[in-house]
């Protein structure tokens, strides 16, 4: 089951991608940002109410919301830059290079000493760090 949802969240992020990529074709990407956040906004009474539901003893603690706002801001922050990015660069080359994320999350994680790096999860990064500049340098035009 786990990997039918990460196979969904993948081809959604696809979709995504290529969507907010339309999106900048047609407006401002801080206009985009704001109409992005609409269905996000529109669908937090029901995210509470579910999450209530699935877990009803569980306390929602001041911790967890900061750490949700830490998130919510850098993702809000990483979508503002990357639409801006959109506006000259092609969606495929934008959202390659952004998916070197898990590195700066393995790295994070591995120096605050939450996670530990197995010699295959190094080798993974070198991977994803040569599979990017591989990408790169056998270019993506614009398409914009």
């Amino acid at each position: 089951m786990t990997y039918l949802l990460l196979f969904g969240a993948t081809v959604l992020w696809g979709i995504w991608g290529y969507a907010n990529k339309l999106a900048v074709n047609q407006a401002h990407p801080l206009h985009v940002q704001w109409m992005y956040s609409l269905p996000l906004i529109l669908l937090i009474p029901l995210w509470y109410l579910l999450g209530r539901s699935q877990q009803p003893d569980v306390p929602l603690t001041g911790t967890a919301l900061v750490w949700a706002l830490v998130s919510g801001l850098a993702a809000a922050l990483a979508f503002s830059l990357m639409l801006f990015a959109l506006r000259s660069a092609s969606a495929t080359a934008a959202v390659a290079l952004t998916s070197a994320y898990p590195i700066v999350t393995a790295l994070i994680a591995y120096f605050t000493g939450t996670e530990k790096l197995s010699t295959g999860q190094i080798v993974a990064i070198g991977v994803i760090i040569s599979g990017v500049v591989l990408f790169e340098v056998t270019g993506s035009k614009s398409g914009g």
